[in-house]
């Protein structure tokens, strides 16, 4: 069995996750080849989960994560939180890139240089794993840089009041 409806909000949900997963493909974004193909492989997941909607690639959310990951590697450290001024935290970074964020969430991983390796890195991690599986995230960006991967959630107020 490849899909089961409980009710019309099931089948609109996946009407809405193949819209996304189609247009996140072939959308004109600054994310390269891992870094969308890491996107894919989370919306999967979320959408196997069930009940999950798929996340939008948001390009100031990738903008902060690869910034953080780029941080992390020529600083030497592996942290949410940074040294570099303006840069502390993930709200930091991500209003810094100018996303009107209502709420956002982060995960970083160091290690394999491949985005299913983060990806089960963080499924393996239970804070990681909430991260990705929260259903209020509307958009992610995921930014790469060495072996240092960071993911972003967020969504805006008004993704909020209309959701």
């Amino acid at each position: 069995m490849r899909t089961f409806f409980e009710n019309e909000k099931d089948r609109e949900l996946l009407a809405y996750n193949a819209a996304v997963m189609a247009g996140n493909a072939v959308m004109d974004t600054v994310a390269t080849k891992d870094e969308r193909e890491q996107v894919r492989i989370t919306n999967a997941y979320r959408i196997m989960m069930g009940h999950r909607r798929a996340l939008h690639i948001q390009d100031q959310l990738t903008f902060a994560a690869r910034g953080h990951s780029a941080d992390m590697t020529r600083l030497g450290f592996f942290d949410h939180f940074s040294p570099v001024p303006g840069k502390r935290s993930p709200s930091d970074r991500i209003r810094a890139e100018g996303y009107p964020l209502a709420g956002a969430s982060e995960n970083i991983h160091r290690g394999s240089g491949d985005p299913m390796g983060a990806h089960l890195s963080w499924r393996g991690s239970s804070g990681h794993h909430r991260n990705l599986l929260m259903p209020s995230w509307f958009d992610m960006g995921t930014g790469r840089d060495g072996r240092n991967w960071t993911q972003n959630f967020g969504f805006t107020e008004k993704q909020m009041l209309e959701d």
